[in-house]
């Protein structure tokens, strides 16, 4: 089995645009393994826009979770921590693009990362 990764590096206040992870050509890829490999940033964090914030869910999770005044109208936030690791399913049992995996990287800061 073949597994593509990708270094990833956002600098500053640049945004990583908001994405869904596909390969085109050599077949589709069913999950990602985000692991952050570096970070110098207070927010920066990896929001998953169709995944809305529930404080009675995902508060208990603040040590990873962005659970700020603006959570509840936003995605959920992933704080990037070094060593943490997110993982995600990004097709349905269809092999349709799942909704819930589109995910922008957010400014400021820099930060480092690997998908797998």
């Amino acid at each position: 089995m073949f597994v593509r990764s990708a270094i990833v590096q956002a600098n500053g206040s640049s945004f990583i645009d908001d994405h869904y992870h596909q390969i085109i050509n050599g077949g589709q890829r069913t999950t990602t393994f985000f692991t952050y490999l570096y970070e110098n940033c207070s927010m920066g964090e990896t929001e998953f826009i169709n995944i809305k914030f529930n404080f009675s869910l995902h508060s208990r999770f603040s040590n990873i979770l962005s659970c700020d005044d603006i959570a509840p109208y936003r995605g959920i936030r992933f704080q990037p921590i070094l060593g943490n690791s997110i993982f995600w399913f990004i097709i349905t049992k269809n092999e349709h693009a799942d909704n819930a995996s589109f995910h922008v990287g957010l400014p400021p800061g820099q930060k480092i990362g690997l998908n797998t």
